[in-house]
């Protein structure tokens, strides 16, 4: 958290909201989302991280194993905007796969 601004926002890659996903505002807010990854253990491997000014991308391959038994593996992306050197906003974006057998 250390690396993005007071006031920054994540857009999660799945939810109901016309941006993509859930919207989160503030540190503690992104945080805590975040943390719901410990119950989902997850890996983002096979990253290409390109910086254009102000903005940035990383692209990267999203697998894991939920609880539940089903895993994903998919491609997806995130969208940077930096602000006095830290991210301001975090938007992510990934293919949509049905689940997987374990």
């Amino acid at each position: 958290m250390a690396v993005m601004t007071e006031d920054c926002v994540f857009d999660t890659a799945g939810g109901n909201e016309i941006h993509g996903g859930t919207r989160f505002i503030g540190r503690a807010a992104v945080q805590a989302a975040f943390e719901a990854f410990k119950t989902f253990p997850a890996h983002w491997g096979h990253g290409r991280h390109y910086i254009a000014g102000e903005r940035g991308v990383s692209e990267w391959v999203f697998t894991g194993k939920h609880a539940e038994g089903w895993r994903i593996e998919a491609e997806g992306c995130d969208l940077f905007k930096f602000r006095d050197g830290l991210i301001a906003v975090k938007r992510a974006f990934r293919k949509e796969r049905p689940r997987q057998a374990a």
